[in-house]
């Protein structure tokens, strides 16, 4: 996958290969609007070479977990793409799923 936004890339999450892993700019301090990209984490675990310049931010099937914890957590609602986004930046921020308002 070539380079994007974080935006672009969650607003697509559902066609991402699972075995892809997320970077971008500043890691989990990403933005919408931060450079992001989708590659194969080498064997290594160093950062692959599409990804040069980018940290980490976390593996798409985790990515896609996430989303999905989110609308069980609110009743089943599907999140909006900024939705979307702010969960898996908390995911990879926090180690934990983004809480819901009760909470």
């Amino acid at each position: 996958m070539e380079k994007t936004t974080l935006n672009l890339l969650v607003r697509e999450l559902d066609h991402v290969d699972d075995d892809l892993t997320i970077y971008t700019e500043g890691g989990s301090c990403a933005g919408p609007d931060t450079p992001a990209v989708a590659a194969l984490e080498p064997e290594d675990g160093t950062v692959p070479q599409l990804a040069e310049g980018l940290d980490y931010l976390l593996e798409v099937f985790i990515a896609k977990e996430v989303v999905e914890v989110w609308s069980e957590w609110r009743g089943g609602r599907r999140p909006t793409p900024a939705e979307a986004l702010g969960a898996i930046v908390y995911y990879a921020k926090h180690d934990a799923f983004e809480p819901t308002d009760d909470e």
